[in-house]
């Protein structure tokens, strides 16, 4: 840099002479001087004064005076250089070799060193070694003991040469220079040390053995004495005998140093002066800050005579030991000021002719870098060297062009030097702690000046501050601390001189990366790499993230084979982006060079951290490769560690189908080291089942066994382990492993907490595919459990298998279906056992179901669907039972074996038993019993087992028997016979119904006639035909009919068997007057017997009845309706001679309504006999006026001779008529047919009329 000869520094040595002296010291050295001339040893001298205000100075003054003297011999102790040793030996050594001028090794040392050294070289006596060799022979046989060594080395290196190669060729490595050099470096770690070490063991013991048994060589020494007595006697000895030749000399002994000491060591230093206090002719001079010995004197006091003691006893120890004291007055700021100007002229005269003029050195000097807490000369000149290194530095980097010229040298930049110079030198801890935030600095004064409360303060500028709680308050404010005040008041002083920004200046002496990261972060961050300390690099990332461009560079530069990634790794996620992608490549390139012992990497690297890496390097196929290492050497970890098997099994397992094949065989080979010693917890958390192909390849069968095997084992029903069991269940099923998943589960089925889950997964899917080896042994474990809490699943399970029933749990299966009685589910076991025929092996429960059964009807549907498949023996003894009770008592109503008995012959194969009770049990009774009939209950009983077995026997004649007995008994037993009959219907013969027929519809009572149309109608094949039959039967449905439950099934069956009939009015209005009658089929029935009618006129008669009443006439309407028009007009004609003067007018109203209605060639001729008959009756003036306004409604009446009728009758009823409204309706007739003319001129005839006419007419 610049010429050795310039002076920019200034160095802190103590003052030699007078004319280096600026704080005048010289007088007081005079003094010193006196004491030592004056006084007659021995005598201690104090020199009191803070550090660096001169002391040393001071001392060397005296000395410089006095070295002519030869009556004066000084010497020096620096105490705190023997700090770690025992200070009154060192104080005994140093005064020796200071007196006798010679210097002094302890005994040992030099026994060991120069007799093994000695015995070891020299030959005896006949030029031969101890043990007879000659050097020649030694040299041989020193050759010859290390041949195989050598041989051993060439041999271990060409074999490693080998290996690297080998592996270099495997992984695709380019086996350039620094490959070469990485293996030479690998194998000097790891094989050079490992073999060597033992050999050059072994030969050292054969060294040593050697020496032990060589002979011993006549070489003797003498040394000092090493007890401290000896010493002390050694040491007045020489002292008498220089005394002897000079009896006027002093040995001056200076102590320096003494107050650097740590307190112990203070006390332990004063101690061994205090011995040498007798010594003669000896002064001993100590210079120290007396606070610090006075502390360090107090603090033993309080260790050994407790709290009270007193800081006097320790001016007295002082007052003791020395007897003279000389205390250096503290330097006014002023005097300061003027030293560090004279100083800085006097000893850097170079800096301020080449870079800063004496003016604004001045300047800072007195502004700045004096400031109120300087107060000795050693501290002007560490603040002066601060200011002008940093100066020095700012100006290179000026002049190298990295800072702006000017920037920092310039009149600001000075200052601000002279400011960050002054907080390195005397203020460090927060010079540091500037780094973190450079608003620092105003935030110190901030909070003192408004006295902030503690909670408010920054964590690491709460040591600068003191706490007081307010009056008011339970919070502190703060105020800063007395040693820290003239930080305060510097940082207050120097306010107006500081630039906004700060942070130029305080990163001035570092290179590219550290200008914004800073030297002491680079190296803190260095440290954390080397020792492997990832929380601090992830502390200062978050402070500062420019950090991580040294820790690209380091990483990138650093030649260390063992370069600790695990403190690298983990922080590349906490970067900022600009940096993630860079600091991921450089790390996986040191990752994967051949040198990394993959075991150890993958045992400190999180798994997390390997994926980010990779996943964020652009060197994809290097990332791979990593990735790949570490889940090998995961997989093959002799004692894995189980969390760290589940932390990289959940970071890479959502990986899976992204990684290579050879990453995905170690997944698998860990997924299965985990399921081996994880916890089933554990693994749950990892577990992904979203993509059902890894899983299965990953965790497979052997974790489903392991799950169940847990749940079994621990009763574990958490939600956590029943969501696995259920998901896993699920995705296994559906691939290679569905046999073995559903054998891991059937222990599960004994766990009845797990019925309901079980329930829901063995769905009927699933259970369509279990053969009947696994259904039994599902259905084995069901049944056994408490069928009355867990009826309803269990049934829903073995609902969905097909499970066997054999010996082996034929036990369990009849205790299990015993359980019929408590639910309707059992049903539907017992129907499969049934169609499966396994009721052999649970007769037991089946023979209480038969006693069941006629106790209660609730189990009839169970029977109905279980009786078909009863064994042999079950139905014999279902039939005995029956038989016994089929007698006759009093007290059975015998509804359940009329229930039974139909069942029965619902069912398939009971034929046989069956008939043989009927015939042999019913029938038997009954035919021979004469009084059966007596109990109606036994005959309603036989009569109903008779009806349900008269079309299922064979053998008909018991049959027979019993219906032509129930025939003959039917005048006598009408009601009971009604029964049987009803029972018997369907089976009758022609010959037996027509016995019966008389007796079903004669005499025959409302109530009856229901059960008798029943009877006939079930019979109507057997149906007696002839002529008086078909009248009596029809005058039984017609007298019935008003009040019959169905009229619509009489009316057809009415309209079946009757070709007409003579009084349809009659059978109209009856079936008319029953609500339930449906009038389109009443309709549609007269329609077809009219149209049947032979004789017209007899249909004709037959309706006039219907013309009279207005409810009939509207169903006679639809029947015209339906009419054929030819059949309509015939009916007109016949009605033309059935009409006279007696006919009612609401006949007459309701004919004329039907004539205008229907339009045929006797339409107008009924209608003018309507009119007719109709017109001269005044007491029905409506009616009449009715028809007459029917006449507009009649089709043309286009013949001249029907009009002049029409006219003319008119006419006489305008005549007669004395009612204006049937005039009126006449007169408005007339005019709608245009028949007013030949009409008034009718009336000319009579004026009264004619008048009345026009008077209507207007």
């Amino acid at each position: 840099m610049r010429a050795p000869t310039k002076r920019y520094f200034i160095k802190d040595v103590s003052v030699n002479k007078t004319d280096d002296d600026l704080f005048n010291y010289a007088d007081i050295s005079t003094v010193l001087e006196q004491i030592l001339i004056s006084n007659k040893p021995s005598f201690n001298i104090a020199i009191i004064g803070k550090w660096g205000l001169g002391k040393s100075s001071l001392i060397r003054l005296v000395e410089s005076k006095l070295k002519t003297n030869k009556n004066f011999l000084f010497q020096e102790i620096n105490a705190w250089k023997y700090e770690k040793e025992s200070l009154r030996r060192v104080f005994l050594k140093q005064l020796w070799q200071g007196i006798s001028g010679k210097k002094l090794q302890s005994f040992q040392e030099i026994q060991r060193h120069f007799s093994a050294l000695i015995n070891s070289a020299i030959p005896k006596s006949d030029g031969n070694f101890p043990d007879g060799k000659t050097i020649k022979e030694k040299i041989k046989s020193k050759v010859k003991d290390i041949f195989p060594l050598v041989i051993l080395t060439i041999g271990t290196i060409i074999a490693f040469a080998i290996y690297k190669g080998i592996q270099a060729s495997a992984e695709n490595v380019l086996m350039d220079f620094l490959f070469w050099e990485k293996a030479f470096l690998s194998y000097c770690k790891n094989v050079a040390v490992t073999l060597m070490f033992p050999i050059l063991i072994s030969l050292l013991t054969k060294l040593h053995n050697e020496y032990k048994n060589k002979e011993t060589q006549k070489v003797e020494f003498s040394f000092p004495l090493e007890t401290t007595d000896d010493y002390e006697m050694f040491l007045e000895n020489e002292i008498l005998g220089k005394l002897k030749s000079n009896t006027e000399m002093k040995f001056v002994t200076v102590i320096d140093d003494l107050d650097r000491l740590g307190l112990d060591k203070i006390v332990e230093a004063l101690n061994s002066i205090k011995a040498f206090v007798d010594l003669p002719n000896c002064i001993f001079i100590v210079p120290f800050d007396d606070e610090i010995i006075k502390k360090a004197l107090a603090q033993r006091r309080k260790r050994q005579f407790g709290e009270d003691s007193d800081v006097i006893e320790s001016e007295l120890i002082l007052d003791k030991l020395f007897q003279f004291k000389i205390y250096l007055p503290p330097l006014l700021k002023y005097d300061i000021k003027q030293y560090t100007i004279r100083l800085v002229e006097r000893e850097i005269p170079d800096f301020i002719n080449d870079y800063c003029p004496q003016e604004i050195f001045t300047r800072v000097i007195n502004r700045i870098i004096i400031h109120t807490g300087v107060s000795t000369p050693r501290q002007v000149k560490k603040l002066v060297n601060a200011f002008v290194s940093n100066f020095l530095i700012a100006r290179e980097r000026e002049e190298s062009g990295r800072v702006e010229k000017g920037l920092l040298t310039g009149d600001r930049g000075v200052e601000q030097i002279a400011i960050v110079s002054v907080l390195q030198a005397d203020f460090n801890y927060f010079y540091d702690i500037l780094f973190m935030d450079f608003s620092f600095i105003d935030e110190f004064i901030k909070i003192v000046q408004n006295k902030r409360l503690k909670s408010t303060v920054p964590e690491v500028l709460q040591l600068y501050f003191e706490y007081k709680a307010r009056n008011d308050e339970d919070e502190n404010v703060v105020d800063v601390l007395p040693p820290y005040e003239a930080l305060l008041n510097f940082l207050i002083s120097t306010a107006k001189y500081r630039v906004g920004n700060i942070a130029p200046f305080l990163y001035l002496a570092q290179d590219a990366i550290s200008m914004k990261t800073g030297d002491e972060q680079q190296q803190r961050a260095i440290a954390a790499i080397e020792s492997g300390n990832s929380a601090t690099l992830k502390t200062m990332i978050e402070t500062k993230p420019e950090i991580v461009e040294a820790i690209i560079s380091y990483v990138a530069d650093c030649t260390d084979i063992e370069l600790p990634l695990q403190a690298v790794y983990p922080i590349v996620a906490l970067t900022d982006n600009q940096y993630v992608a860079q600091l991921s490549d450089i790390i996986i390139e040191r990752t994967i060079e051949p040198t990394t012992d993959f075991m150890e990497f993958s045992r400190v690297i999180k798994p997390s951290d390997v994926l980010y890496v990779a996943k964020n390097s652009k060197q994809k196929e290097y990332g791979e490769k990593a990735i790949q290492n570490y889940l090998s050497a995961v997989a093959k970890q002799a004692t894995p560690d189980e969390d760290q098997i589940i932390d990289v099994l959940k970071v890479f397992i959502p990986e899976y189908v992204k990684i290579s094949e050879k990453s995905q065989e170690s997944i698998k080979n860990i997924s299965a080291l985990c399921v081996n010693i994880a916890s089933v917890s554990s693994v749950i958390t990892i577990l992904d089942y979203t993509d059902s192909n890894s899983f299965s390849i990953l965790w497979g069968i052997g974790w489903f066994n392991k799950l169940c095997e847990h749940i079994v084992d621990e009763n574990d029903y958490s939600a956590e382990v029943i969501d696995s069991l259920k998901k896993s269940f699920a995705i296994l099923l559906n691939n290679e492993y569905h046999s073995k998943v559903i054998r891991s589960c059937i222990p599960l089925f004994k766990l009845p907490p797990l019925l309901k889950v079980l329930n829901d997964i063995f769905n009927e899917t699933v259970c369509s595919k279990l053969n009947d080896d696994v259904s039994t042994k599902i259905a084995n474990e069901l049944v056994v459990h408490n069928y009355d809490e867990y009826h309803e699943v269990i049934h829903e399970i073995l609902n969905r298998i097909k499970y066997v029933i054999n010996k082996d749990n034929s036990e369990i299966f009849t205790a299990f279906t015993q359980n019929y009685t408590k639910s309707e589910s059992m049903g539907t076991v017992l129907v499969y056992l049934g169609i499966n025929n396994y009721f052999t092996y649970i007769e037991k429960t089946l023979s209480a179901f038969i006693e069941s059964i006629f106790e209660d009807d609730v189990f009839d549907d169970l029977f109905k669907k279980i009786a078909e498949y009863f064994t042999k023996s079950i139905k014999v003894e279902l039939f005995e039972s029956l038989k016994r009770k089929s007698s006759f008592t009093s007290q059975n109503n015998y509804t359940r074996e009329i229930s039974i008995i139909s069942i029965l012959f619902s069912c398939k194969n009971y034929s046989n038993n069956l008939e043989e009770y009927v015939t042999g049990t019913i029938l038997s009774k009954a035919n021979e019993s004469q009084n059966y009939y007596i109990q109606y209950t036994y005959f309603e009983f036989i009569a109903d087992v008779v009806g349900m077995a008269k079309n299922n026997i064979n053998d008909q004649s018991g049959i027979e028997t019993y219906k032509s007995k129930t025939i003959n008994l039917f005048p006598s037993q009408r009601l009971k016979c009604f029964y049987a009959v009803e029972r018997l219907s369907g089976n009758f013969s022609k010959e037996e119904f027509t016995k019966l027929f008389p007796y079903l519809v004669t005499n025959i009572t409302d109530s009856e006639f229901e059960r008798a149309f029943a009877i006939l109608v079930d019979n109507e094949n057997v149906r007696p035909q002839e002529d008086d039959n078909l009248n009596d039967y029809q005058k039984f449905l017609v007298n019935h009919l008003e009040k019959a439950v169905d009229p619509n099934k009489i009316l057809k069956i009415l309209e079946d068997i009757s070709k007409r009939y003579f009084n349809i009015a009659d059978l109209t209005r009856k079936a008319m007057s029953n609500t339930a009658t449906d009038t389109k089929i009443l309709i549609n029935m007269i329609t077809k017997c009219l149209i049947e009618y032979e004789a017209v006129t007899d249909a004709a008669k037959e309706i006039v009845p219907m013309f009279d009443d207005n409810q009939m006439f509207s169903v006679l309407q639809e029947i015209f309706n339906n009419l054929p028009n030819q059949l309509v007009n015939s009916i007109f004609k016949a009605l033309i001679d059935i009409l006279n003067e007696s006919t009612t007018i609401t006949v007459l109203v309701n004919v004329a309504k039907c004539a205008v209605g229907h339009t045929t060639s006797n339409s107008v001729t009924i209608f003018f006999e309507a009119l007719k008959f109709s017109i001269n009756r005044n007491n029905v003036i409506e009616q009449n006026i009715e028809i007459i306004m029917l006449i507009p409604k009649l089709v043309e009446i286009g013949d001249e001779i029907q009009q002049k009728e029409f006219i003319n009758i008119l006419y006489h009823g305008f005549l007669q008529s004395s009612s204006e409204k049937i005039q009126g309706a006449i007169i408005q007739t007339v005019k709608q047919k245009h028949w007013t003319r030949p009409f008034k001129n009718k009336l000319k005839e009579n004026d009264d009329k004619l008048e009345i006419f026009n008077k209507l007419a207007k």
